[in-house]
């Protein structure tokens, strides 16, 4: 076990660091997205106030993926990551 919490902080650590450098060069490019990004995930928050657990976190990826990019494969993402939350979950 310690081993793969190794192995995986070692792989989140490289792919930090590949992700820093593919940061925008652009002064203004980083703050338009960051308040993008900020904007879409408040209205997600309002949209799914009412809701709780798992049926919250399917109504904020629902509003945040209608405004991506390529809204088919966020939902893709979303899916696989809720299904590999809740087999882990069930090893516990």
């Amino acid at each position: 076990m310690k081993l793969r919490l190794a192995i995986l902080g070692a792989a989140l650590l490289a792919a930090s660091t590949a992700l820093h450098a593919q940061a925008p060069t652009k002064k203004g490019d980083s703050g338009k997205w960051k308040d993008r990004v900020e904007e879409v995930w408040a209205k997600a928050r309002q949209a799914c106030a009412a809701t709780k657990g798992p049926e919250r976190a399917n109504c904020v990826a629902k509003h945040v993926c209608a405004s991506a990019k390529n809204p088919a494969a966020c939902e893709a993402r979303h899916k696989a990551r809720a299904a590999q939350q809740a087999q882990q979950q069930g090893k516990k």
